[in-house]
């Protein structure tokens, strides 16, 4: 899996279909697809045209049919134009908070898609963490403590300890990219042994969110600052669950 993931660019005419890959280059053809629909306004099936990308993508992989590298290219490409379509039906204003979804949100419905942590949990993290990207140094959009990729660096963080916040020093991860960040942060998720109660609840966002309370952060009140950014921003739209809504009625 390489470290640093680049979103590519959707203005590009013609999709990069790996055509080494009898496989895959069927089912890039969907990205040709989604593109058409989503320029004729047809948002909600070019969701769908995705969503059944995705999934048929997900089949060659645990069947041995792509490498690592040649599918996740493919399902980063169809990510960003997932993300696009769902933003295009969600009427999304432009603005800073749409510009910060429209960087992050392929990012995480890949980690959704590879490890099935729920999108709508990365984003709220990377919301309420860094404050929509605006307080992220070296790309570290959730606060992770060590040294990353890029490096580390230094900054203050806030801490509950015995029900008082305490405010400690230390490296931060540096990254290369906010995408990298993201995916670093959905392996942990998806892989740690203490974040497993949290994969063990399935689509639910808010019993994922419940299972990090005390895990992932020290806060007394965590699951219900995720669950009301989840709420307010709709970020369960970029989940699977909901791609299960689009495929019965985008079609």
């Amino acid at each position: 899996m390489p470290s640093v993931l680049r979103l590519p660019d959707t203005t590009e005419a013609e999709p990069a279909v790996p055509v080494g890959n009898p496989s895959l280059a069927r089912l890039a053809t969907a990205e040709a697809d989604a593109r058409g629909e989503l320029a004729a306004g047809r948002g909600m099936v070019a969701a769908a045209v995705v969503d059944e990308a995705l999934a048929a993508l997900r089949g060659v992989v645990r069947a041995g049919g792509a490498s690592s590298d040649e599918s996740e290219t493919l399902a980063m490409r169809l990510c960003v134009l997932r993300a696009e379509a769902i933003q295009v039906l969600g009427g999304e204003k432009p603005g800073a908070h749409a510009a910060f979804l429209r960087r992050t949100a392929p990012a995480a419905m890949l980690g959704d898609w590879e490890w099935g942590v729920p999108a709508s949990i990365t984003l709220a993290q990377a919301i309420i963490e860094s404050g929509w990207g605006r307080s992220a140094p070296g790309h570290n959009l959730f606060g992770v403590r060590g040294i990353g990729p890029a490096g580390a660096t230094r900054a203050a963080i806030n801490e509950v300890v015995g029900g008082l916040t305490e405010v400690r020093a230390g490296p931060l991860k540096a990254y290369h990219s906010e995408a990298e960040a993201l995916a670093d942060h959905a392996r942990l998720l998806g892989q740690a042994p203490a974040y497993a109660r949290a994969r063990g609840t399935g689509d639910d966002f808010s019993a994922f969110a419940r299972a990090l309370q005390g895990v992932y952060a020290s806060a007394p009140d965590y699951a219900q600052a995720l669950e009301s950014v989840i709420g307010s921003e709709r970020l369960d739209r970029f989940d699977w669950t909901a791609a299960d809504e689009r495929g019965a009625a985008g079609r």
